[in-house]
């Protein structure tokens, strides 16, 4: 999905770059491999720490969970209680919670790369600060990490 929206961006010449963040598994080495190749996207093959988590929601981009399915996800609940910009595959409970939090216009089918740009497109035009707070305090319990926790302070 994420090599479909990068060859789309590069052909319409948006010059919108794609960073692509996470640890690989080694399954979707194929994957890694093609979008390595695409001059808009930008690969980092490894685990974020919390110091590159602060960097990185300091920069405000637009989060993509292209999840094929899903259960509890403590990265969605963490974007969330940063009030971090998200678009989300509607799938199990990423599309349950955003949906009960009714943020449905952020969410795209797998697979789907036209419902995609439309979700990327509503996360662009939002103002997200106005969620900020009541996702700050629905979310605080779901972190994934103490660590995360302590990031709070820097980001609040």
């Amino acid at each position: 999905m994420l090599l479909e929206l990068a060859r789309y961006y590069v052909k319409i010449g948006a010059g919108k770059k794609i960073k692509i963040l996470g640890k690989f598994d080694s399954e979707l080495s194929s994957l890694r491999s093609a979008l390595c190749e695409m001059p808009n996207v930008e690969v980092v093959d490894s685990f974020l720490s919390a110091t590159d988590l602060e960097k990185l929601f300091s920069q405000q981009p637009i989060f993509v969970l292209p999840y094929q399915s899903a259960t509890q996800s403590g990265v969605l609940y963490t974007l969330l209680f940063y009030g971090q910009q998200l678009v989300a595959t509607n799938t199990g409970d990423l599309g349950d919670i955003l949906a009960g939090q009714k943020l449905e216009q952020f969410l795209f089918s797998y697979g789907n790369l036209p419902s995609l740009l439309v979700a990327l497109n509503n996360a662009d035009k939002a103002d997200w600060n106005q969620y900020v707070p009541e996702l700050k305090s629905r979310f605080s319990d779901h972190l994934i990490s103490g660590e995360i926790m302590r990031t709070s302070k820097v980001i609040s």
